[in-house]
């Protein structure tokens, strides 16, 4: 009796899971009555918003910063950033003003690319600054982003 090879079989498994788990994808909704919904379609609420322990430090994200060269002149040349707090791919930092200045406490709002990780300076400033830029439960979180 002849066998196929352990790879055959295991791609051929591998091809059905596949196959199966992609018909649940298509159809109608879970909690609908087929297409067009019913009675319980209405969409929920978006659940609040947690901050999230940060996988990047305020000296990487000051990098950053100093590598956008029109926000970091924005910022006032800052000596470094601070008090970072991290939602989901957003992360606001306190800058932290060189000595001798004085000025307002100001913020700085980075999102990241999880395709490649890397951050972006999206914002500057003292308030609102996640306008237009986060999600409305994200910004509810990040400092700097409530208007004054």
């Amino acid at each position: 009796m002849r066998t196929k090879p352990p790879t055959l079989l295991a791609l051929a498994a591998a091809g059905l899971a596949t196959a199966l788990s992609l018909s649940g994808c298509f159809g109608a909704p879970a909690n609908s009555e087929g297409p067009g919904g019913g009675a319980d379609s209405t969409p929920t609420a978006t659940a609040a918003v947690t901050p999230t322990p940060c996988q990047v430090s305020p000296a990487e994200l000051f990098i950053y910063l100093q590598g956008d060269k029109a926000k970091f002149a924005e910022a006032g040349s800052p000596a470094a950033l601070s008090d970072l707090v991290c939602v989901s791919n957003f992360a606001a930092a306190k800058i932290e003003a060189k000595a001798g200045a004085s000025a307002a406490t100001e913020y700085v709002l980075f999102s990241q690319n999880v395709q490649n990780g890397h951050w972006t300076v999206l914002a500057v400033g003292a308030s609102g600054i996640c306008a237009g830029k986060a999600p409305d439960a994200v910004a509810a979180v990040l400092p700097g982003c409530s208007a004054a």
